[in-house]
């Protein structure tokens, strides 16, 4: 039985893997490549039709994934939330997609069946959230939050420090002995020395910070928690015909302030959001006041150290637009200074 310690979420579903890819594809036809622009991870994925439902398949193992490798993931953790009957759980405030999953043994690899929205999905590119969308992404962020108040740690998802430590020095030169940093990865070191020349004292903190968050993540602890996902972006949402959120890729699910996507969704979205962020924040305060949650005593706490740990691993990307850089650095400097201590 999953209890969230306070939220309102309670189920006793659990749903094994499948035995094997092969016995899950079998019946597929109409197998083609599929390259989504804002995919990140450069993870094979698939269109297909299973059954003559048209589904989306994507392949994860940490040879191919790098956000698994950098986030320290073994055990695949989009895998483990559908072990867990997660996906079922979070289904009333979003759709995570995924309608089954499987092992294929003789590639090491974790198959994701996923059901095929792209119709539903955020336009790609830079253009402007809707407006209404935003509202909805917010309203759905704060009341899953709301229902899994409380939600403690489960082995297999992702830990607070994980997620934090994904750009870390030590993250990147333990992946530069191994192989050639290629993609994103390739490009978060020459960003840190960017906003080295820009904050230096800040860049101190924040690389020390991310390379031993334990002070970030023990102040976190003293906050409340949640379920979380970690990377509410563009290209992860969409809105379904009936209103209610698409949420996919689970790369990063835990248990950690509920703050810490709210950041997040400040942080990637920063050229795409409808309106200030300081209304997105109220608008998410707002949504959790709605769901029973008081925020007196917490919030504001939570949410300086929360854009603290989106800083620790977006910081790197923020040094081309010096307003953007001069909201986020007015923001976490004195949170940063307090913790590197």
């Amino acid at each position: 039985m999953l209890t969230t310690g306070g939220g309102t979420v309670t189920t006793e579903v659990r749903r094994p893997a499948a035995v094997s890819a092969a016995s899950l594809l079998e019946r597929a036809t109409a197998r083609t490549p599929l390259l989504p622009a804002d995919g990140l991870s450069a993870v094979p994925m698939e269109r297909l039709v299973l059954d003559g439902e048209r589904l989306v398949l994507k392949w994860l193992s940490p040879e191919i994934d790098w956000v698994m490798r950098f986030s320290d993931d073994l055990r695949c953790r989009p895998v483990v939330m559908w072990e867990e009957g997660l996906y079922q759980a979070v289904s009333p405030w979003v759709d995570p997609l995924v309608t089954a999953v499987a092992r294929d043994e003789e590639r090491g690899a974790w198959a994701l069946l996923m059901r095929d929205a792209t119709e539903e999905f955020l336009p790609e590119g830079d253009a402007a959230i809707p407006l209404a969308a935003q509202q909805g992404f917010l309203r759905d962020m704060a009341g899953l939050h709301a229902a899994f108040w409380g939600f403690g740690h489960r082995e297999g998802l992702c830990r607070p420090e994980q997620f934090y430590g994904v750009f870390a020095p030590r993250t990147l030169a333990r992946e530069a002995a191994e192989r050639p940093l290629t993609g994103v990865p390739s490009y978060a070191g020459p960003g840190w020395e960017r906003l080295r020349a820009l904050q230096p004292r800040l860049t101190e903190q924040v690389l020390a910070l991310a390379d031993h968050p334990a002070p970030l993540v023990g102040a976190l602890a003293e906050t409340p928690r949640t379920l979380v996902h970690h990377d509410w972006k563009g290209g992860n949402l969409g809105v379904r015909p009936d209103g209610r959120t698409v949420l996919v890729d689970w790369a990063f699910p835990g248990s950690s302030g509920g703050c810490a996507d709210l950041a997040w969704y400040l942080g990637v979205n920063c050229d795409r959001l409808p309106t200030s962020k300081e209304q997105a924040i109220a608008d998410y305060r707002e949504g959790l006041e709605r769901n029973g949650i008081r925020t007196d005593e917490w919030f504001e706490r939570q949410l300086e150290l929360a854009l603290l740990g989106c800083f620790l691993v977006l910081g790197w990307s923020k040094t081309e637009d010096p307003g953007e850089l001069g909201w986020w650095a007015d923001r976490v400097a004195p949170v940063a200074a307090e913790l590197a201590g």
